[in-house]
């Protein structure tokens, strides 16, 4: 009888390979997920998985794009592969109760993690807002006001949502309190930060972002192939009332429907 080896899946194959977006969750785009629906999530992701020599991930991206599936990716990808011990931390008391439900959901329609997470209300383990049990591992689901209560739980991995907003009195210290508990675990320890930017000299994501390697998401030049950063400012509208982007080293024109193929490699500076 042969043993089948145990995979180490970067977290975008493990992505590709498994997660699911449930319809429930009311995304646009359900079902299967791939990567290449959000090229520049693959980098991010590859820095968040077990192989990869990055500790901490910082992910300043506007609202609405692809941080909260990244982390739940992740997520999947421990429970899956490396079980461990991780504390999410959501801003707000809502928003703990809002990814607790689409935890779950995502639990349900993923064949490799419905056999891994405890069932909510279940008699032998615990699945509630707060804590989810899983083989070899529990996820602490936290709010802001709350993340000091946690002082007697080591993580090996953590997460924090939307990093500028959450309640005053924290406001700024959630990543202390949560890189706190990660300290026995040494090197081995992975964060993830994720979140859109305030006001600019006082965002904490911005601090965090400018304290790495500060790398940029990169288009593509349809006509050239130079790769650039896109700044907002450099839009043109034209007679027709049309909205182009000039390329920075050719000049070439390039409209909304031009995006894909810009984004399609997800370069980074």
């Amino acid at each position: 009888l042969g043993l089948k080896p145990n995979k180490n899946l970067t977290v975008d194959l493990w992505s590709d390979q498994n997660m699911i977006i449930p319809k429930s969750t009311g995304s646009r785009e359900y079902g299967q997920y791939r990567t290449e629906r959000t090229p520049h999530a693959r980098e991010i992701m590859r820095c968040l998985s077990d192989s990869h020599s990055c500790r901490r991930v910082i992910a300043m991206v506007a609202s609405q794009m692809f941080k909260t599936q990244i982390c739940l990716n992740w997520l999947g990808t421990i429970i899956d592969q490396s079980p461990s011990n991780f504390i999410l931390s959501m801003p707000t008391g809502k928003l703990q109760k809002r990814i607790g439900l689409r935890i779950d959901k995502v639990v349900h329609d993923v064949p490799v993690l419905r056999e891994k997470v405890a069932k909510p209300k279940s008699r032998d383990a615990m699945n509630n807002q707060d804590i989810k049990e899983f083989i070899g591992g529990s996820l602490f689901i936290v709010t802001s006001g709350s993340s000091a209560n946690l002082s007697e739980v080591p993580a090996k991995y953590a997460a924090c949502d939307e990093v500028d907003r959450g309640d005053e009195d924290h406001e700024g210290s959630r990543v202390k309190l949560i890189e706190a508990r990660q300290t026995s675990f040494g090197e081995d320890a992975k964060s993830y930060y994720y979140s859109s930017p305030t006001i600019d000299g006082e965002s904490e994501i911005q601090s965090l972002f400018l304290s790495g390697t500060q790398r940029e998401a990169l288009a593509e030049c349809i006509h050239c192939g130079h790769a650039q950063r896109l700044e907002f400012e450099k839009l043109i509208k034209t007679d027709s009332g049309d909205v182009v982007y000039p390329c920075s080293e050719c000049g070439g024109l390039h409209k909304g429907s031009d995006k894909p193929r810009m984004f399609k490699n997800g370069l980074w500076s």
